[in-house]
């Protein structure tokens, strides 16, 4: 890799790596923000529901969560708040969200259950956070929080609810490391009278930092690179690349290609011979950045953004993937991926540019 110092403001991004990052757009689900900055919205909550659509917003919104634990058989979860690009009909909580600057953060949630809510105060929301979903979690990374009763929430609300704010801290005290731990939510129902029922959910937290790529080496933007022979999943990898940028010089494959393409003979002509690129790049700062191609003036958006988690197939209710608004770009806290089919017979390489969605100054 060749790196080369450049003026403020201008980030480029050279050859193979990025020259095919574009895929169609989905106009749908939950857009997310810079959490600093000039137009940051602070810490964000986002829920992911049976469906695989997402919806959220900032701190400053509360979660809403109806659902009657006890003497529903079904026992679903449904939050209420919540903003997307498109109308949500199923608000049904399968994942919860939460993206935190520096180890730490809040959110207010609001829960109502009326079973027997004429007895007792019988609805809590209680988090479990403890108990790590990934099982290679280490305390190191765990969180936990302190939830402050709030009564019944003020505005339209019936005496069925009650409110509570959750501070949410990284148990070793420390700002970093700036990853992704699962833990669990609890919606606990009588918690203080028999029977007692709870439901399960993963609770995701990604800690990011407070600035911007550049403020700190450990909130780098991660980038890692997959070329495959075939655009099937299983497709076989001709080559592979991982690295970090600080979004401070230009990244430049020393040449025209990176990768070592079979043929079978030579000289080769001018056809197109498509590989299939996929770029996933890990967002570990509070900025949203974004890919923009020179050439056609045109924005680039991630095909799917996922969860920075290992192991995330065949676990219960954590999807591999999800969609937002491709507004969001590369989002705080989460993975964005690119995939396109690249030609690899392509010997002139068009830079793209990657830079802050709005401007950093005053972080």
């Amino acid at each position: 890799m060749k790196y080369s110092r450049l003026p403020a403001g201008l980030l480029v991004v050279f050859a193979a790596i990025f020259l095919c990052m574009g895929a169609s757009v989905s106009w749908a689900d939950y857009q997310f923000d810079d959490l600093m900055g000039p137009s940051g919205i602070s810490y964000q909550w986002m829920v992911i529901n049976d469906n695989g659509d997402t919806f959220g917003g900032s701190h400053s919104l509360a979660v809403d969560v109806s659902g009657d634990v006890l003497t529903d058989t079904s026992a679903q979860l449904n939050v209420l708040s919540g903003n997307s690009a498109t109308e949500i009909t199923d608000r049904s909580l399968n994942t919860f969200f939460l993206v935190v600057a520096d180890g730490q953060g809040d959110f207010t949630m609001n829960f109502r259950a009326p079973s027997l809510a004429q007895q007792f105060d019988v609805a809590t929301p209680n988090l479990a956070l403890s108990t790590p979903w990934d099982p290679d979690a280490t305390q190191r990374e765990l969180y936990i929080d302190t939830k402050r009763p709030l009564g019944q929430p003020s505005g339209d609300y019936d005496n069925l609810w009650r409110g509570y704010n959750f501070q949410i801290y990284r148990a070793n005290g420390n700002a970093s490391p700036y990853n992704t731990t699962a833990q669990y939510f609890y919606f606990q129902q009588n918690p203080a009278y028999a029977p007692s029922q709870g439901i399960p959910r993963p609770f995701i937290i990604a800690n990011v930092g407070s600035g911007t790529a550049y403020d700190d080496p450990d909130a780098s933007l991660k980038l890692k690179l997959t070329l495959r022979d075939s655009s099937v999943a299983n497709a076989n990898i001709v080559a592979y690349d991982q690295f970090t940028w600080d979004m401070t010089g230009e990244k430049n494959a020393m040449g025209t290609q990176w990768v070592f393409v079979p043929v079978d003979s030579w000289p080769v002509d001018n056809s197109r011979i498509n590989y299939y690129l996929t770029t996933e790049v890990v967002n570990r700062c509070a900025l949203r950045y974004a890919a923009y191609n020179g050439q056609s003036n045109n924005w680039l958006y991630p095909s799917y953004w996922k969860f920075n988690l290992l192991r995330l197939y065949g676990t219960p209710y954590i999807v591999p993937s999800f969609q937002l608004a491709p507004e969001s770009h590369i989002a705080p806290g989460l993975v964005s991926v690119y995939k396109r089919s690249y030609n690899v017979n392509e010997t002139d390489k068009i830079p793209l540019r990657l830079f802050p969605v709005d401007d950093p100054s005053g972080i």
